[in-house]
């Protein structure tokens, strides 16, 4: 059969053969007369025409010796013909959208698979049109003919004249208005008169490719089935009607629809109107940003007042589409001078669109009938003519809707009146589209991966765009798969639903209008769209196949390769920014302050979130999401602290971003305040400008030390440690390194080898290796003009860095000379971060005492004269705005910026950073670039590949030294990238070894000697064993405290409280208590100043721990946001009460080797796990711990609350 489903003008365009049809329509007629049964298909294969722009030939099927075959065009036939009365069933099937698993079980013989909650199974002769579209086989039970003089809805009676199916079909579905001259029999079913008209010829596009026969054999017997009334679909509107093309332009004309009174009224002026000023409008950008801006309250109002005048407005007649040929669709890029709102396509059903409007103004406070709208083969494009195929269109796309009309049967009892059912999946809109005009579309051309997804979503990754991708219903074979890749042509939409009109007015209007419309604001955002999938050619395949082994057998001429490279990591760049931004909340809520505290230093506000329509969502407001809160002066950024759902309203705990004095006393005082509440994207603009372009990097010369470490790490040649000196030297300090840390030390600051790593696990001094490392360089460096760098990925490695350089940095401990350093990071993140994560060289505490110094003795400094006034006018510039930000009297801008003049007068020998702070330190100077001379990576397992690409590209000669723990949690990838790790998180640390050279640094100083031997044992391979520095026989005085022994460092509580869910995570209030009354005791038995932290698996238990009144002043967070720090006294809460086994995704998180090892690491003194009785038994790694614990270091809660004499 497939054979003769193909689109035969396919314009050279290779079709797939499906081996079941995904992507066509069937609509299945069943006809029944005295003296022959016959069946009719039409086949809808726009999805294919959607793709390939081609129109297929029509074509017939018939009934021959019980076998359904094509008919041939020369032998035209129709089965509606022949003399007597008749009846017609119609069947309509959406073969690609099919359910996983079945919404219900059927007892006729329907695939549940394929049918919809729209579908009525109770005519027998309707399934069986149903049936033929979904099984190779397909059984027809026709049920005895009989002939009466009454019909049911569903069976409708035809005279022996000829009819037109088109118009038969429109007459079955209901869109003949009721009005029209309709008999009623005694019981109450329509008998439905058809006036005579000329037959149409039909012949239909190809059909379903079930089967790859050429022929369906159907089995016609004669049983009997009962013929019980079909009953009228819900919505009329979700029934898929086929129309057959003719030569000939016809309509069918409709009954002028009845009157309707409107339920509103016609108001002069908008709701809204008061709370908008007149505003400058930014016609700059895209065409289709520059109409939304266009769009005015009083041309809002104007549209809402003309749909009462369109109350009375019947559907338009419905033609015969003549075929033409699909070219691009016309579209406008300036508003018409008509009546008009802008709506965005937001969904589809079958061949209705659904749209709902741009401007939140459009509905307001009072027109819920304006929130969704439908567009279908009634509508007319003005620019692209009448009965539309909703296929050329998509989802995201832009109209500019100018006329409506009530739908079929809808009466003033239909106009929605209330906001309840607006965001209905299918909802039962008034509306329907008149005429309407396109907007001017975006489209880019980019490779994408497809990502891991909720069920019933096929999304993906694009390079460049920092939000997923819809991938439609079509040619999926490219993207079958998660962690398939393919280039894609990108429908991008430029405007979202649901946004307030410019000049709305700040402070209580905006407040007022924002609480009014959030019934029915949109809380997600429309996704771009993929329309088009082609295959990457056969380089750039294996490139992406073999992409872990690239330089293996790599040919002298790298350039391709090195293209494609850079290609891929950008797209797993763009995937990992795509998934910070799903899932956002994207309303905005009115709400008021309910309390202002104090939590670990940090002014924290309470408030509820509340939206009658769909509550707010705790998986959207986890902890650590960050948001914006908006009161009449300014907008704070705030993180989520905690978010629980007490119904009806989201309660939410949430500290502010930025520790500044004057963000400090603002959130103090916003108690009672009324404010506004929102998220926002990340639009990543910054991020994608400082990647590497494939063609910059091409530059980069093959002999350049970051070439050189790349091919390495991805199959090329190993690289060798070069030959060095091995001076002797001592370090004046109360730790000297040992001598595997000299090693280290002496490789970096001696050897000309272009990269190596150092194995360093927990406590074995890794950040001060680095800063005596850093120091070593720049005093060995001092008659040259290299820079030695630092970096890492998070702010608290950095600022560790930072203030161990600043320890060592000191003449009188080693009688050198102070070494220029500096830590970069900009004013206002510096502003934000809290006072003891400040540094002495921080550059916002440095600059204004250098330019200072520079003003009032210029003579120390070594500036060429051509520079002089230029330093010393940027200097004066800068003095002058730190002390009058207003900017009154400063003068026109100095040509070197802050950062830039800093270090022409400081000259560091030093740079500290975040990765991310050195991308734009580099970018504002770039002449420093040339003299970087080592750069070394602290918390290496940690630093992924799409961050080492970028600060590699800008230092290409360089030396790299990466100095972490393999055996400690790698970058963080979100479940929706686990298949395309390699091109986002990279794994670089674990790669070094064996291709680069390798140093191990085993003498563990943080932990107690029994944690380290145990994680030894467990986590570290056998051949390189952890030392412990510590006494085995140490005292721990928390331990005494507890009541927990003194001479055992770890301990385990058996726990046997249930735990819940919160969306995808965990949360044990059993637990959290235990850890509150064990900070409890600790406080009150003379220890408040304990450096404690708890640390959980699952980010609900986190949130929840975090607001115990007993925690406030300690550390409480995931294991992987605790990585990097170390404490007193570490409690761990698993949380988890059913088998650590039970389920693949929950077991490789739980039984993590990586994430135990960091959280029993934490600790300097004592560490306490609290575990479920039962739940760990069947974890192996579990198991083994508790078994090297010794039993009197085992508890019960209740034996430790009896040792505690806490009963």
């Amino acid at each position: 059969m497939s054979n003769w489903l193909q689109p035969s003008h396919s314009r050279g365009v290779p079709v797939t053969r499906w081996p079941r049809g995904p992507l066509v329509q069937i609509a299945v007629t069943v006809v029944r007369n005295p003296g022959s049964q016959a069946i009719a298909i039409v086949v809808d294969s726009s999805p294919y025409e959607h793709l390939l722009h081609v129109v297929s030939p029509l074509q017939t099927f018939v009934v021959l010796e019980n076998r359904l075959v094509r008919q041939p065009d020369n032998e035209p036939a129709n089965p509606l013909e022949g003399p007597g009365r008749r009846e017609i069933f119609v069947g309509s099937t959406q073969v690609w959208t099919r359910n996983t698993p079945p919404p219900r079980q059927l007892r006729c013989s329907c695939d549940p698979r394929y049918t919809s909650p729209e579908s009525r199974h109770n005519v027998p002769a309707v399934c069986q049109a149903w049936a033929i579209g979904h099984t190779e086989d397909v059984h027809l039970n026709f049920p005895p003919v009989s002939v009466t003089g009454a019909s049911t809805r569903g069976s409708v009676e035809l005279p022996t004249t000829n009819i037109d199916p088109q118009e038969a079909i429109l007459l079955e579905f209901g869109f003949v208005d009721e009005d029209s001259d309709m008999e009623v029999d005694d019981d109450g079913k329509e008998n439905v008169p058809i006036s005579k008209t000329e037959l149409t010829n039909t012949a239909t596009p190809p059909a379903n490719p079930n089967t790859d026969e050429d022929e369906i054999e159907i089995i016609l017997t004669g049983e009997t089935e009962s013929s019980a009334a079909k009953q009228p679909p819900a919505d009329p509107d979700a029934i898929e009607v086929i129309l057959t093309n003719g030569t000939e332009s016809s309509t069918i004309p409709v009954a002028p629809a009845s009157t309707t009174i409107a339920p509103w009224k016609i108001e002069e002026t908008h709701p809204f109107d008061k709370y908008y000023g007149r505003t400058m409008l930014n016609l700059q950008g895209p065409a289709a940003k520059q109409m939304s801006q266009t769009q005015s309250i009083e041309a809002i109002q104007k549209f809402r007042n003309t749909t009462t005048e369109w109350l009375g407005t019947p559907l338009a007649p419905l033609r015969k589409p003549v075929k033409i040929s699909r070219s691009p669709l016309k579209a406008i890029t300036n508003l018409p001078q008509e009546v008009g709102a802008i709506y965005i396509i937001k969904d589809r059903t079958g061949t209705i669109l659904y749209l709902v409007p741009h401007q939140a103004e459009v509905v307001g406070p009072d027109r819920p009938d304006l929130h969704v709208i439908s567009i279908s083969i009634f509508s007319t494009d003005k620019l692209n003519g009448a009965t539309p195929d909703v296929n050329d269109y998509l989802i995201g796309d832009a109209v500019f809707v100018t006329r409506l009309a009530p739908r079929p049967r809808k009466t003033s009892k239909d106009i929605p009146t209330v906001f309840t059912a607006v965001h209905d999946r299918n909802p039962d809109n008034f509306w329907h589209v008149e005429e309407f005009y396109l907007l001017h579309r975006e489209f880019i051309v980019t490779d994408v991966v497809r990502i891991e997804s909720k069920p019933g979503q096929r999304l993906a990754a694009a390079a460049g765009l920092n939000t997923h991708v819809r991938i439609p219903p079509c040619d999926t074979r490219l993207l079958r798969h998660a962690g398939r890749g393919a280039t894609a042509r990108i429908f991008t939409p430029l405007i979202q639903p649901g946004q307030f009109l410019p000049g709305l007015l700040r402070g209580q209007s905006r407040a007022i209008v924002a609480e009014s419309v959030v019934p029915h604001a949109n809380r997600d955002t429309v996704l771009p769209t993929i329309t088009e999938i082609l295959e990457w050619d056969t380089d750039e395949y294996q490139v992406y196949r073999k992409f872990e082994k690239l330089f293996v057998k790599a040919p002298n001429d790298c350039s391709k390769l090195w293209e494609t490279f850079i290609r891929f990591i950008f797209l797993g760049y763009s995937s990992v920014l795509a998934a910070v931004n799903k899932d956002k909340d994207l309303r905005t809520y009115r709400t008021k302050i309910l309390q202002s505290t104090t939590l670990r230093n940090r002014r924290v506000i309470h408030f509820n979130l509340f939206c009658p329509t769909i509550p707010p969502s705790e998986a959207q407001w986890t902890r650590g999401t960050a948001f914006k809160v908006e009161t009449p002066d300014e907008v704070l950024d705030f993180e989520v602290e905690n978010a629980s759902l007490r119904q009806p309203f989201l309660v939410v705990a949430a500290k502010a971003a930025s520790c500044r004095d004057d963000v400090t006393d603002t959130v103090a005082a916003m108690k009672d305040e009324e404010v506004l509440v929102f998220q926002t994207f990340q639009t990543a603009k910054q991020a994608f400008n400082l990647f590497p372009k494939p063609d910059e990097f091409g530059e980069i010369p093959e002999t350049a030390n970051f070439k050189l470490f790349l091919k390495a790490l991805y199959g090329g040649s190993p690289i060798q440690l070069l030959e060095h000196n091995h001076p002797r030297q001592t370090f004046e300090g109360p730790i000297q390194p040992s001598d595997e840390q000299w090693d280290y030390i002496h490789a970096v600051v001696y050897s000309k080898t272009p990269a190596l790593s150092a194995n360093s696990p927990f406590g074995v001094g890794k950040t001060w290796t680095i800063c005596i490392t850093l120091f070593t360089a720049a005093q060995e460096s001092r008659t040259t003009q290299d820079i030695h760098v630092g970096t890492c990925v998070t702010n608290a490695a950095a600022v560790a860095l930072a203030q161990t350089f600043d320890r060592i940095n000191w003449p009188s401990r080693h009688g050198a000379v102070r070494v220029a350093a500096v830590r970069y990071i900009s004013d206002s993140n510096h502003d934000s971060q809290e006072p003891q994560k400040h540094s002495n060289i921080d550059f916002p505490t440095l600059w204004p005492g250098v330019f200072d110094d520079f003003i009032h003795h210029r003579d120390r400094y070594q500036i060429d004269d051509t520079e002089r006034q230029t330093v010393l006018y940027a200097a004066r510039f800068y003095l002058q705005k730190r002390a009058n930000p207003s900017g009154l009297g400063r003068g026109e801008a100095p040509k070197l910026s802050c950062w830039a003049t800093f270090l022409k007068l400081a000259r560091p020998k030093v740079i500290i950073g975040t990765v991310a702070s050195l991308l734009i330190a580099f970018s504002e100077q770039p002449d420093i670039l040339s003299h970087i001379a080592t750069i070394q990576i602290d918390e290496a397992s940690q630093f992924p590949l799409t961050s080492l690409l970028p600060i590699g590209a800008r230092c290409p000669h360089a030396r790299y030294a990466l100095i972490g723990d393999v055996h400690q949690l790698e970058p963080y990838a979100d479940l929706t990238i686990q298949r395309i790790k390699p091109i986002t998180v990279g794994d670089v640390l674990a790669r070094c070894s064996g291709r680069i050279p390798t140093f191990n640094i085993t003498r563990v100083f943080r932990c107690a000697a029994a944690i380290t031997q145990i994680c030894s044992d467990l986590f570290y391979p056998a051949n390189h064993p952890l030392v412990p520095q510590r006494p085995r026989n140490e005292i721990f005085p928390i331990n005494i405290d507890l009541h927990l022994g003194q001479d055992f460092p770890l301990h385990i509580i058996f726990t046997s409280g249930r735990h819940e869910r919160s969306g995808t995570s965990l949360v044990n209030e059993e637990e959290e208590q235990l850890a509150a009354e064990l900070i409890r005791m600790i406080s009150v038995r003379g220890r408040p100043r304990c450096n404690a932290g708890v640390l959980s698996f699952y980010k609900a238990q986190a949130a929840r721990t975090s607001v115990i009144p007993e925690l406030r002043e300690v550390f409480v967070g995931t294991i992987d946001a605790s990585q990097g720090q170390e404490f007193d006294l570490t409690i761990i809460t698993t949380s988890r009460s059913t088998p650590f086994t039970m389920s693949l995704e929950e077991d490789e998180f739980i039984n993590d080797h990586k994430r135990i090892n960091v959280a029993l690491t934490r600790s300097k003194g004592v560490c306490i796990v609290l575990l479920h009785e039962n739940a760990y038994r069947d974890s192996r790694i579990w198991s083994k711990l508790v078994s090297r614990v010794p039993p009197p270091h085992r508890h019960t809660i209740d034996s430790w609350r009896r040792r505690a004499r806490l009963y």
